[in-house]
């Protein structure tokens, strides 16, 4: 602590109260030690900007000579400036866990799926699928597996897709929507050699 604060300090503790101050109860230190800090700020963000923007140009002078092989000074020194960059913004990954979830094993003919339905309801709303889906319908066939839900339009995904005498895992992963996601449903469709879809199953 330096002189200056030191001597607002030892002033403040011989004032009954801040209402002596005429300035709205403020003493003369107590707002010189508030322009110290917010200088002190300006200051601290004057430094990352010149960080970042070093950071840029040295990124920018590397791409402008592909050819030229950098000096082990120069590429430590870029190597720094992008380390402080990465320090200077954090990104934050929001994980939200599934409230609800139901299984689900929609048939068509010699087709289907089974699989689980997970959604979440609230601020930041999602839906979900994964499991697997199968095709047993012979040469020249194919199975397809979709997600409908209504949020509060209507949306119909195709989410997997099984070739003749073949099973694959699906997992769509969360789906944002645009609000809470309500009668989801999952059907199983076929070309075999006519298209046909069998019966929409709801968890």
């Amino acid at each position: 602590m330096d002189n200056f604060l030191r001597g607002c300090h030892a002033e403040q503790r011989y004032r009954r109260s801040f209402s002596e101050w005429p300035n709205g109860g403020k003493s003369p230190c107590r707002a010189g030690e508030d322009r110290r800090l917010v200088r002190k700020g300006l200051r601290s963000r004057l430094v990352a900007a010149v960080t970042c923007s070093t950071a840029i140009l040295a990124a920018f002078d590397l791409l402008a000579a592909p050819s030229a092989v950098a000096s082990p000074a120069r590429t430590s020194a870029v190597h720094a400036s992008a380390t402080a960059q990465i320090h200077f913004k954090r990104i934050h990954i929001r994980v939200i866990a599934a409230d609800s979830q139901g299984n689900i094993s929609p048939r068509v003919a010699c087709g289907g799926a089974n699989g689980v339905i997970e959604w979440h309801s609230g601020t930041y709303p999602w839906v979900k699928s994964w499991g697997e889906a199968w095709d047993n319908c012979g040469t020249g066939t194919y199975v397809q597996i979709f997600l409908s839900y209504y949020d509060p339009a209507y949306n119909n995904r195709k989410i997997a897709t099984a070739g003749p005498h073949s099973t694959v895992g699906f997992n769509t992963g969360q789906i944002p929507t645009e609000l809470n996601p309500g009668n989801i449903g999952i059907a199983a469709c076929q070309h075999a050699p006519s298209w046909s879809c069998g019966t929409t199953v709801h968890p």
